[in-house]
């Protein structure tokens, strides 16, 4: 933190700003003593401090957080804040509203939704909505909050509290009830999860301070149902649905309520079980379709779908698919939800809405409706008779035979023994440009015996899904990736460093290298991938057993130098073992009068799941003399005789007799019966 700074300090509805050196203020006792300087009342009681980080999540400052709280100061800002916060016993809560207004306007949620909101205000509101307390962690930050609906007599608006104000009101918000509200901060929207209004409040400093209604004027509260004026009664708003025409404003993946005219209504075919929490289905009564219609709400707790049935049509909300005719679909119902809720499984639906014409087709692909795919197991594929010798000619001739670029997906063995490689169509993995495509083929390794040794064939799908159809997702966006690649490579040279994830995101902000439009949620995310990718990229000696094999096979020759290690033996089969040691051990601590061996089996070491084997002897004063470690598939004899044998015959080719006459070990049969048959060989 060098050259001077502004110190901040909140305490209830108190802001003191102080200008420090980097000197005065490099500790958390320093601001310790700022606070204690500012009000002298806290001396002795028990308080907090607290800091925002980058999400504007509220974490607890302490020694080991100062550091973390003096670097979210970026470029072009001079000001350190921190929050004080005592506990109610400590001191005194908010200032109800029935005790001090003054200063506050009370205000609509009109005025709230203006680009200049009020700065201290106060809003008359019904909450429509039953609160729901919620756990949440977020970079090593635990919290709560919940969300509500507040409702006036012309608008309504979504609130948000969190932590102590979701901990403290939580249990005192009552739905139909009408309270006043004090404290809030009004923000934009979130996109997402808030596609209804433009505007949001959030309830979480310490000024927050809710009343109810009646209780403040001392007379009943007027019922939502009232025939009063609409300055005592205030109606929880309805639902608010939108057209088809103001789909594309939203992003995708946001929560919207949809009404349209359904094309074609079928009986959903269950491809996966999933639950879905809180399921419920009511049924009413409305006139959407020019005619009297019976509709359905299907609520969970990711929002409303509206299906209105009647003689002509009938009309939904849900998400989108994946079609050429871009169409919407609500899909995979869980009868396993709806039979909790006494609901009939066979009334799930799978309706097919169509928003607009199809567009022009791509040349070379195919326009016509393709049926629902079936799955792996019921698919056709056909063989066209294409045979290659390697794998990689194989996927040049299925590439020329599909016409696109295809690229892998895994691969898996069947019953029969045939190795299958999937191959999928590179638009199919490129949604994140915004595309999508279907089309799905195979490549099986034949062995054709004898001297034929093996082969590969090309396996396409039946038709007719053995055409591409590459769609664009509607409102998908094309972006470029998150991390630069100079700020790849800063990624790349802390991780070989031994670096952690958050020094490295530190590093890329100090460095200007963090990109304006990405959270830090995200750019953690791709930080944390492109380490493992080049992990896996680095993955040498014990990738897999045939690895190891390969290196024992190139080390088991005795090295010139005592001190390098080597292969001394290794098996494969029903008895897998690899056993290294040097000669240096071999020859100081295998040889002498009346040896003691001892071993143990050791799990975790490996990061291929392999069981450790170590051996040595003790010396007459007790002390641990290694001789060889090895990896085993087992804890059997067999594995741990060999090994045993292993160390004797390359003791004997270095000049010394290695005859053990005693073992110190746990009480495993293996060890026994090992030591056993080794000792009998003479």
């Amino acid at each position: 933190m060098p050259g001077p700074q502004v110190l901040k300090l909140r305490y209830r509805e108190q802001v003191i700003r102080r200008r420090v050196e980097s000197t005065e203020c490099n500790s958390y006792s320093h601001v310790l003593n700022f606070i204690t300087e500012a009000w002298p009342a806290l001396v002795g009681q028990q308080f907090s401090v607290h800091y925002v980080d980058d999400d504007g999540d509220k974490c607890v400052l302490d020694e080991q957080s100062f550091g973390d709280a003096v670097a979210l100061t970026r470029d072009g800002m001079t000001s350190l804040q921190f929050f004080v916060e005592t506990p109610p016993e400590a001191g005194s809560r908010c200032t109800p509203l029935s005790a001090s207004s003054e200063g506050f306007t009370e205000c609509s949620i009109a005025d709230l939704k203006t680009d200049d909101p009020p700065k201290e205000w106060s809003l008359r509101a019904r909450v429509t909505t039953t609160p729901v307390l919620r756990e949440f962690e977020r970079n090593n930050f635990k919290g709560s909050y919940f969300t509500v609906n507040l409702t006036d007599e012309r608008d309504r608006i979504r609130a948000i509290f969190f932590n102590r104000a979701a901990r403290d009101y939580g249990s005192v918000l009552k739905k139909d009830h009408i309270y006043l509200f004090r404290g809030g901060q009004v923000k934009p929207a979130h996109k997402v999860y808030n596609t209804n209004d433009t505007h949001e409040v959030k309830f979480n400093s310490p000024g927050t301070s809710i009343e109810e209604v009646e209780i403040l004027a001392g007379r009943p509260m007027p019922s939502a149902s009232s025939e009063e004026s609409s300055q005592n009664s205030i109606h929880a708003a309805p639902t608010r649905f939108i057209t088809t025409a103001d789909v594309g404003i939203f992003d995708v993946g946001s929560h919207v309520n949809l009404t349209g005219v359904c094309i074609t209504a079928e009986p959903t075919e269950i491809l996966q079980r999933r639950i879905i929490p809180s399921l419920s289905l009511q049924t009413i009564s409305g006139d959407d379709c020019g005619e009297d219609a019976e509709a359905f709400l299907l609520a969970d707790e990711y929002g409303i779908v509206r299906v209105n049935a009647c003689s002509s049509s009938t009309s939904y909300a849900a998400a989108q698919s994946g079609s050429s005719r871009e169409g919407y679909r609500l899909s995979e119902i869980c009868a396993l939800g709806q039979a909790s809720r006494g609901s009939d499984p066979s009334t799930a639906r799978d309706l097919n809405l169509a928003l607009s014409s199809p567009s022009a087709p791509e040349e070379g692909l195919s326009d016509e409706p393709t049926p629902p795919r079936p799955t792996r197991k019921t698919l056709q594929y056909n063989r066209p008779g294409t045979s290659c010798r390697t794998l990689e000619e194989a996927k040049e001739a299925l590439e020329a035979i599909s016409g696109f670029k295809v690229c892998t997906k895994g691969s898996y063995c069947k019953k029969d023994g045939t190795y299958v490689y999937k191959y999928v169509c590179c638009y199919g993995r490129g949604r994140r440009a915004g595309y999508s495509c279907p089309y799905a083929a195979q490549i099986a390794r034949v062995d054709r015996g004898g001297t034929l040794g093996m082969a590969f064939e090309v396996v396409v799908p039946a038709s007719p899904y053995d055409q591409h159809k590459h769609d664009q997702t509607a409102g998908a966006k094309s972006r470029e990736p998150i991390l630069s690649r100079v700020a790849s490579n800063v990624v790349v040279q802390q991780h070989e460093g031994r670096g952690k994830p958050l020094n490295t995101f530190r590093t890329l902000r100090k460095r200007g290298l963090l990109p304006a439009s990405a959270s830090r949620k995200s750019v953690m995310k791709a930080i944390y991938n492109k380490r493992e990718r080049r992990r896996e990229e680095q993955d040498g000696t014990g990738k897999n057993l045939a690895n190891i094999r390969k290196f024992c096979e190139d080390h088991s020759v005795r090295p010139q130098t005592d001190e390098e290690a080597y292969c001394i033996g290794y098996g494969a089969g029903t008895c897998t073992y690899f056993a290294f040691s040097c000669p240096k051990l071999l020859l100081e601590n295998t040889q002498g009068d009346n040896v003691v061996l001892t071993c143990d089996h050791t799990d975790g070491l490996s990061w291929l799941g392999l069981t450790t084997l170590v051996v040595g002897t003790v010396a007459p004063s007790g002390r641990y003399r290694p001789i060889c470690f090895a990896l085993t598939t087992n804890k059997k004899t067999a594995s741990t005789a060999a090994v045993f044998a292993c160390i004797r015959q390359q003791a004997e080719a270095l000049g010394v007799a290695f005859l053990p006459t005693t073992i110190l070990a746990d009480g495993a049969e293996c060890f026994t019966k090992a030591f056993i048959q080794v000792s009998l060989v003479e």
